[in-house]
This record gives C-alpha cells, structure tokens and sequence, in this order.
C-alpha cells in the first residue's frame, strides 16, 4: 500500500494546466490593453495641456501689441493669425469696446482651439496699461 502510494505520487507530472495558461494570457492581456489606453490618455493630456499654454501665450502677446498701439484701436472684431503650433482650424480674435470711462478701451482677446477657449481681458490707456 505504501509502496502504491509512492508509486502515484512519482507518476504524476507537475505542470500547468490549460485553464491556467488561459487565465495567464487572459489577465497578461487586460494589463497590456490597460497599460496602452493610459499611456494614450496621458499623451492626449499633455498635448491638450500645451495648447493650452500656447493658446494662453499667444492672447497675451495680442494684449501687449494692442495696448502698445493704442492709437490705432478702433472699436469693433478683428481676427489674428495663430501659429501652427496650434490644431488647424484655430481662431484668434479681439474685441475692443470703450470701458465707458475717459478714453480706456476694453481689449477682449479669445483663443479658439480643438474645441476649447482661452479668453483674456484688459484695459488700455493712451499711458498703456491700466
């Protein structure tokens, strides 16, 4: 009997099975597709994070050429060119207005940009800025 016993235990073969093979491939898989779709996450938030910074940089330069110039500033919507650092499709814009009080004017600056804005306002003198 013990000698039957011994006899079983040496004849068995160690291993995996099928099913743990499948399990393994199976969970090896969810990490992998898991793993890419973060990384494409992240690329997707940093470019948008970029924009972002350009679209921000780009409406403070217009800000600074505009009060620089003020005795050009006429009242009314004009667009600007953006850099192609920026999706295609990108829209620069200003809006200027009287503030209401003296001569100030009111410069509106917006960056249109893959569905996202930035918007920026100031005032402008005939000294610069406010």
């Amino acid at each position: 009997m013990i000698e039957q016993s011994i006899r079983s235990k040496n004849n068995q073969i160690s291993g995996f099975t099928i099913v743990e093979v499948l399990v393994s491939i199976v969970v090896f898989a969810m990490l992998a597709v898991s793993i890419t779709v973060l990384f494409s996450s992240m690329q997707a938030s940093q470019r948008n994070a970029q924009y972002l910074s350009i679209a921000t940089q780009e409406a403070r330069a217009r800000i600074e050429i505009m009060r620089a110039d003020y005795s050009n500033l006429v009242n009314g919507t004009t667009t600007f060119p953006l850099p192609d650092t920026l999706p295609a499709g990108s829209i620069g814009k200003v809006v200027v207005s009287d503030a209401g009080v003296g001569e100030i004017k009111r410069l509106q600056v917006s960056v249109a940009f893959a569905g996202r804005q930035v918007e920026l306002e100031a005032l402008a003198t005939k000294e610069g800025a406010l």
